[in-house]
């Protein structure tokens, strides 16, 4: 019931505002309590996601799936194009989320959207389960889904650098180097 009480309590939680783990810090401190097949799941889970047989992982996958029709459905509306029924498991609730989320100001802010919808479900699943080995991978997948959020950012902002330091170099007359 508890078998992962100490790492799970040692991990700062997603609102905290603290720093979240690396990789290699997360499974150093997974490791104290994992087995070696617990811990071979959650390396599967970075190099082949779909390979992995765990129920919480094969859910997520569904989930996302569902989700990601729902987005390519209105997408296709939005444009006019005819588009299918929704998948008879998608819920109305995750209809509407979506609709809210494609509708953001920038591809950016509705990629962040539907990150937050997957993040909602991710910790959803793992109510009822603390310390559990199903919380564990929880919150492995919601780091994952920050590190992907958290690289974005790192994207767009050396985007931006490298665009505006041409321009500057352009206007100066220096040749970049």
């Amino acid at each position: 019931m508890s078998a992962f009480y100490f790492t799970l309590s040692s991990l700062p939680d997603f609102l905290s505002g603290a720093e979240l783990p690396t990789l290699e810090r997360f499974l150093d401190m997974a490791s104290t309590e994992a087995s070696p097949q617990q811990l071979q799941v959650l390396s599967l889970l970075l190099a082949e996601p779909q390979n992995v047989q765990e129920p919480l992982v094969q859910n997520y996958h569904a989930f996302d799936l569902h989700l990601r029709f729902e987005v390519a459905r209105i997408r296709a509306a939005t444009l006019g194009w005819s588009t299918p029924e929704r998948v008879a498991e998608t819920q109305e609730y995750l209809t509407e989320k979506v609709r809210a989320a494609v509708s953001q100001e920038t591809p950016l802010l509705a990629e962040e959207a539907l990150d937050r919808i997957r993040d909602r479900w991710l910790e959803d699943q793992a109510n009822g389960k603390t310390f559990e080995w199903e919380h564990l991978l929880s919150y492995f997948l919601r780091l994952q889904l920050w590190w992907k959020r958290r690289s974005r950012q790192l994207v767009r902002g050396r985007h931006n650098f490298e665009t505006n330091y041409q321009k500057i170099t352009q206007n100066r007359g220096v040749q970049p180097q």
